[in-house]
């Protein structure tokens, strides 16, 4: 899996190290398995407690190596796309849009001002993008091509506003300006409470489906243990492994949920 990336030209350090932290493990669950067997010889089972003399090894779970060999595909898939973005905005950066834009008060005084394409501070952004990238810092990379898309979609929107009021003429722009910064100022004001109404149906939203997984969880947690100490339905690994990704999306859960509650108090 990790030589398609490397004959890709990809830096595969992290991945490789995630992958031996999980064979590593595996190896020591093969050991306890051994230490627990009653049907293994006294040298094998002194090898495998040597082996894991340094090793808590009655709290290792099968689902520690799952969880790591998940982190790899998730994080490999994560490369590929970041790189794809990364070659399209590349591409963007070497097909500016050139055009005519202005300032209002360009506009004014009859001033016109050339636009060359994306900034030099929203280049900046994508080159620190890319340099996370090739130093393994994925998570990073991927928040600075948002960044640098949201600066970008800033930049059109500015120039496209302008733009349009460009192709009015300048002489009914220098008799009525008073009136269309009136006009735009109210459309701001509008859209501001638009919006602030839409975050909040918004969070409304967020908050049941919050509160509604958290009974979902609850219900998940009994039935689990119901299942194994009751009926004796599920493994003792099974349960384990159920318990915890409830618990820590619970826990999650409890963290999220006062704060957004506590926003749309705010916001109310």
């Amino acid at each position: 899996m990790l030589e398609d990336l490397q004959n890709k030209g990809f830096s595969v350090n992290y991945l490789n190290d995630t992958l031996i932290d999980a064979e590593r493990i595996f190896q020591q669950l093969e050991y306890a398995e051994i230490i627990k067997s009653e049907d293994v010889g006294s040298e094998q089972k002194k090898e495998a407690e040597q082996a894991l003399k340094l090793i808590d090894w009655e709290n290792l779970e099968y689902g520690q190596v799952i969880e790591l060999t998940d982190k790899i595909k998730k994080t490999k898939e994560k490369i590929l796309t970041i790189n794809d973005m990364i070659s399209v905005k590349e591409i963007q950066e070497t097909n500016p849009q050139n055009e005519k834009s202005f300032s209002i008060l360009g506009a004014i005084i009859g001033d016109t001002v050339e636009y060359e394409g994306i900034s030099e501070k929203t280049k900046e952004i994508l080159i620190q993008a890319k340099t996370a990238f090739n130093e393994e810092r994925y998570d990073d990379a991927e928040s600075l091509i948002k960044e640098y898309e949201n600066n970008l979609e800033k930049e059109k929107a500015e120039y496209s506003m302008l733009n349009t009021l460009q192709r009015g003429t300048k002489n009914f722009f220098q008799r009525n300006w008073q009136y269309i910064l009136i006009t735009l100022l109210v459309g701001g004001l509008l859209i501001l409470f638009i919006s602030s109404k839409t975050k909040k149906l918004f969070l409304k939203k967020k908050i049941r489906r919050m509160q509604t997984e958290k009974l979902v969880l609850i219900d998940l947690l009994k039935k689990a243990q119901r299942e194994r100490y009751k009926e004796n339905k599920i493994s003792g690994l099974v349960y384990n492994i159920r318990m915890q990704k409830y618990k820590e999306r619970l826990e999650e859960i409890k963290e999220k949920l006062p704060v957004l509650e506590k926003n749309l108090k705010n916001k109310k």
